[in-house]
This record gives structure tokens, sequence and C-alpha cells, in this order.
């Protein structure tokens, strides 16, 4: 099962600041490479009617031949629905690879979605003037 600790809560201007989440549940891929124990710490923004929730999380998934780190951020809107996105660096096995994920978080159980590259992300461009 999903084991969740909720963090602390600081009220902001506009937003209440959720520190400290901790999320840790087993997931099962098609690929087994992305099969494990994945453990997501994070930073929530909750927005005054509750309805919309932004995050960002670090993200470390292990199995047997190696893990992977990295970060994910998203969103959440009682309206609007979810988008999740991961990107993560292999290690052990899995070093030298990139995972690219999309998480249909509008499901009671998460579906992935995404690709494993050899090789780093691309880096980001300047931004144009």
């Amino acid at each position: 099962g999903t084991d969740i600790s909720e963090g602390t809560r600081t009220q902001e201007a506009g937003f209440v600041r959720i520190e400290g989440i901790e999320v840790m549940d087993t997931y099962e891929a098609s690929d087994p490479r992305l099969s494990g124990e994945m453990t997501k710490t994070g930073t929530m923004h909750s927005y005054p009617d509750g309805g919309l929730y932004v995050w960002a999380n670090s993200v470390v998934l292990n199995n047997e031949a190696g893990r992977w780190v990295g970060t994910a951020n998203g969103f959440w809107g009682s309206s609007i629905g979810c988008a999740y996105t991961m990107t993560l660096d292999g290690e052990g096995a899995y070093e030298g690879l990139t995972a690219h994920l999309v998480e249909d978080c509008a499901t009671t159980t998460p579906i992935f979605s995404g690709v494993i590259v050899p090789g780093e992300m691309p880096p980001f461009p300047e931004p144009a003037d």
C-alpha cells in the first residue's frame, strides 16, 4: 500500500505551503526497469479554495538492478484534472539512461507512459530575447 507523510503546513500570501511530504509506494511497470519501490519527497502549494494544487518532488525508484533518481512536478485541479511529469537518471544497471515519464494521475491507480533513452536529457536553451 501507499504510505504518506503529510508534511508541515505554512500559510503564505494567497496559498498554503506544505513541505516535507513523503509518499512511498510500489510501482509495477510493463518495463521491469521502472518497477520497484518509489519514494517521492516534495513541497506542495494549495490555493485558497482547496481545488488547486501544484507540487515539486524529488523522486527515487529502487529495484534489484539499480535505481532512478530525479525530479517531478505537476498540478491537480478539481475542475481541470491532473498532470505529472518525471525526469529520472539511471544508476547501477541503468547508468547512462534517462527516463522521461508522464503520469495519468486522474485515475485511482497511477498510469505512467514514457520512454527510457540513452544519455542525459537535452539541455534547455537560453530564452529568446
